[in-house]
Parts: C-alpha cells; structure tokens; sequence
C-alpha cells in the first residue's frame, strides 16, 4: 500500500491538472478579498471576511471531477492498473490508494485556498467574527465535504476503463446532484407567505395583505427536503456558500456516510471487473 501511495502522489505533483486547480484555487483567494476591499474602498462600506469563507465549496464538487477522473482514467489508459496487478497489489488496497490520492489531491487544493484567503482576507477586509475553533471546524468539515466528492467521483471514475468517458460520467453526475441540490435549496427558501396585490377600478395596484404562498413547501416533503438539503454534497455546499455553521456536526456525519457508501460501492464493482 505504501508504494502505491508513494507512486500515487509522485505522479500527482507531476500531474500538469493538479498543480493547475491549485494554482487557479490560490490565485481567487488572493483575488476574491482585493475585489472586495476595492469596492469597500470605493463606496465606503464595512466588510465582513466572513462573506469569502465558504467561497471554495461552489468549485469544490466540479474540480474534484475533473480531477478524479484525470488521475483515475490515467492509470486505465497507461495500463498503470493491469501493472499493478501483475506486481501483487490486490484490487482493495488499488482501489484504496486511488481513494487517498483523489482526496489528498481536494485537501491540499482547499487547505492552500483556505490558509491563503483567511490571511488575505484578514488584511484587507476584517478580523474574524466567529472563534478559532468555529473557524477551524467549518474548514475541517469543508474538506470533509471534498472528501465525499472525492469518494462519488472515485467510484464512477473505476467503472469505466475509458479516461473520456470517466471524465463524462464525472461530470454529469456533478451537474445532475448540482440542479437536484439547487432545485431544492430553491423551494425551501420560498416563504410561507407572500403579499397579494389586486388591480382598482383606475387601474392601480393596491396591496390586499399575506397570502399563502402556493409554491411553499411544508409537512413532511419539508422535512424530507431539508434532510436532502444537508446530505446531498451539492447541497452542503450552498449551506457552507452562505456559512451556515449550525449542523456542521450533522453535515460531518453525513459525508462520513456518502465517504464510506460510495466506498463500498466502488470497491464492490472494482473487484468484480473485468480489467482487459
């Protein structure tokens, strides 16, 4: 396992992809904050550096994609797996090292973004608001959440021995989890009631008071909405977009399941393939 963690990583500081998100996810932690102390400095406004915080997860689950199934369909298209294999190394421990790089690839990526924006954004926007320990925990479950991303793009990445169609079956399943999540973010921020308007007789609209809202939605398609909204990873990631720390614990539990299912999964199809 050892050696295939040490190849693993030596081809992932090498991979031209991976040093590319990094690049391109340190360079918005030093952009994000300047834009913003730009217009702060413009028009006179007090910041909040607690505003860019959870900037990284709206590109957490499309990079991870990307970049899974980079470095999974290229141990397919090199027959790096088929040597693997011939070497000694059992399909658990194969599959299990990919794992490991794939989210050791989405923790650097997120830790360097987030080390970077928090000492940008501590300069030129404000000093925290939330204690060290909140901030600390909301990262930690961050990268929890890369890990989940991780674990779903491995296991879609190791059924298919085409590097293009893995990238394909990547991506299409971030797009499909991304309208699910953003369908019912959606629905859940309507409120209850809405003001209702009527037009008089000189053609003026007068306002007739609350209304329920028809398109609110409650009973136990809330709660079955709102359990969606915190374990789906897309869905994480609008709570962490708008900092939303009142169920990191549960958010944590939750990817800890998504890490350990999609696992087993992919672990389970793995073993069973065919490797031609």
């Amino acid at each position: 396992m050892n050696r295939l963690l040490s190849a693993g990583f030596y081809r992932l500081f090498r991979n031209r992809l991976f040093v590319g998100i990094l690049l391109f996810m340190a360079a918005m932690a030093v952009i994000i904050p300047a834009v913003i102390h730009s217009e702060m400095v413009k028009y006179q406004l007090e910041g909040s550096i607690e505003t860019v915080l959870g900037i990284h997860t709206a590109f957490t689950g499309f990079f991870t994609a990307v970049l899974c199934a980079d470095i999974l369909g290229t141990e397919y298209s090199d027959g790096t797996i088929r040597n693997k294999i011939t070497a000694g190394h059992g399909r658990g421990k194969i599959y299990g090292a990919g794992l490991v790089i794939c989210c050791g690839a989405t923790a650097m990526i997120l830790a360097v973004h987030q080390i970077i924006i928090s000492v940008i954004g501590r300069i030129l926007i404000s000093p925290f608001a939330i204690s060290l320990p909140e901030a600390l925990a909301f990262f930690g479950v961050s990268i929890l959440l890369g890990a989940s991303f991780s674990a779903i793009y491995t296991a879609l990445a190791k059924t298919s021995q085409s590097k293009a169609v893995a990238a394909v079956l990547c991506l299409v399943a971030a797009i499909v989890l991304f309208v699910i999540s953003f369908y019912i973010t959606a629905r859940l921020s309507q409120p209850e009631t809405i003001s209702g308007y009527e037009l008089n007789a000189a053609g003026e609209v007068i306002l007739t008071g609350e209304e329920p809202n028809p398109n609110y939605v409650s009973g136990s398609l809330r709660a079955f909405y709102e359990f969606l909204s915190y374990f789906l990873p897309f869905g994480q990631m609008f709570h962490f977009s708008q900092l939303d720390t009142g169920r990191l614990g549960i958010m944590a539990l939750y990817d800890l399941v998504i890490l350990a299912g999609a696992t087993l999964t992919g672990m389970a199809v793995f073993g069973r393939k065919d490797l031609k």
